[in-house]
C-alpha cells in the first residue's frame, strides 16, 4: 500500500520528456527528484521495520523494552505508521496539490473497502469471529498514515494539529460517558498514549502563540485563531467518519458477494442458465453500487 505511492512516482518523472524537463528547470527538477526520493525512502523504510519485526504472527507486533526500565511499548508499529504517512504525504507534495489530494482519497476509500470486502468474505467462509482485520497488525499503522496524511495535506499543519488536541481532549473527557468510537481508536497509534497533561500543555502553548501573533497582526484577531480549531477538528472528525464508511461499505459488499456465491453454488447443481437463477435475498442495489465504485476508482486513477 506505501510502495505503489513511490513506484507511481518513479514512473511519472522517467516518463516526463526532457523537454518537460527543461521547462520545468533545474530547481524544479531538483525538488521533484527531492521528494520522490524522500516518499520512496520512507517508504522502504516501513517496509522494512514490518520485514524485521515478522514473529509470524499477523496480529501482534512486538513490543521492546526500554532500557533500565520496565516499560514495554510497541516502538516498531509507530515507526512503521509514521514512515507510512511520510510516504503519503510527499507523495502528494510531488503530485502537485489537487491531483495528489484526488489520487490520495482514492487509495484511502479503495484500501480500506477493498481490505474490508475481503476480510468479511475470509469471516463468512471460515465461520470466525467479525472485525478480524481491525485486529490485524498494519491495520492501524495504514489506517493511520492515511488519515493523517490527509489531514496534512486538507489543512495546515498547525490547525491539524489543533485539530489532534481538540479531538484526543474530547476523547479523554467523554471516555465514561459516550461509547462512540469517533476517533477511530484502534489506528490512534502512539497518539493514544499521550496523557491529557501533556496535550493541555501544548494546547496551551499554542494558544500563547497565537496570541503573540495577533499582537503582531499576523492573525487578524481572536475569532480566525479560534477558527483554526474547529477546521482541524472538523476535518479530522470528517476522516475518522469517513474511515467507519468505507469500513461498513466494505463489509456489505463482502456480505453481498458471499451470499450471491452461496446463492450461485446453491443453483450450479441445478444447472439453470444464469438469467434464469432467482435473485439473492440481498438488494440488488448492492451488486450496482459496488460495480459503479469499482468504475469510479478506475476512472479517477485514469483521470488523475
Amino acid at each position: 500500500c506505501a510502495a505503489k505511492c513511490a513506484f507511481w512516482m518513479a514512473i511519472d518523472l522517467s516518463n516526463t520528456p526532457p523537454r518537460r524537463i527543461c521547462l520545468l528547470g533545474l530547481y524544479r527538477l531538483w525538488k521533484q527528484f527531492e521528494l520522490n526520493l524522500m516518499s520512496s525512502a520512507s517508504a522502504f523504510l516501513a517496509i522494512f521495520f514490518v520485514l524485521i519485526d515478522d514473529n509470524g504472527d499477523a496480529t501482534q507486533w512486538t513490543e521492546t523494552p526500554l532500557s533500565g526500565t520496565n516499560i514495554h511499548h510497541i516502538f516498531i508499529r509507530d515507526l512503521v505508521a509514521f514512515f507510512s504517512f511520510a510516504a503519503y504525504f510527499f507523495f502528494v507534495e510531488f503530485m502537485e496539490y489537487w491531483p495528489g489530494i484526488a489520487l490520495l482519497f482514492c487509495t484511502f476509500s479503495f484500501t480500506i473497502t477493498f481490505t474490508s470486502c475481503v476480510a468479511t468474505i475470509l469471516e463468512r467462509v471460515n465461520g470466525s469471529e467479525q472485525d478480524t482485520l481491525k485486529k490485524c497488525r498494519m491495520w492501524s499503522a495504514i489506517v493511520f498514515a492515511l488519515r493523517y496524511s490527509c489531514l496534512f495535506q486538507l489543512v495546515s499543519q498547525c490547525e491539524a494539529v489543533k485539530g489532534v488536541i481538540v479531538l484526543r481532549l474530547v476523547r479523554h473527557a467523554s471516555r465514561k460517558r459516550l461509547n462512540v468510537n469517533f476517533t477511530v481508536e484502534e489506528t490512534e497509534c502512539f497518539l493514544s498514549l499521550i496523557p491529557t497533561s501533556i496535550l493541555v500543555a501544548i494546547g496551551a502553548a499554542m494558544t500563547a502563540l497565537d496570541h503573540i501573533a495577533c499582537n503582531n497582526g499576523n492573525i487578524e484577531d481572536w475569532s480566525a485563531a479560534l477558527g483554526e480549531w474547529y477546521i482541524g477538528a472538523a476535518v479530522l472528525t470528517f476522516l475518522n467518519v469517513f474511515t467507519h464508511a468505507l469500513y461498513l461499505c466494505g463489509q456489505g459488499s463482502g456480505i453481498a458477494i458471499y451470499d450471491e456465491g452461496v446463492t450461485l453454488r446453491n443453483h450450479n447443481s441445478e444447472r439453470i442458465q444464469l438469467c434464469n437463477i432467482l435473485p439473492s435475498q440481498r438488494p440488488g442495489l448492492t451488486g450496482v453500487a459496488t460495480i459503479s465504485l469499482a468504475v469510479f476508482y478506475g476512472i479517477s486513477i485514469v483521470c488523475v
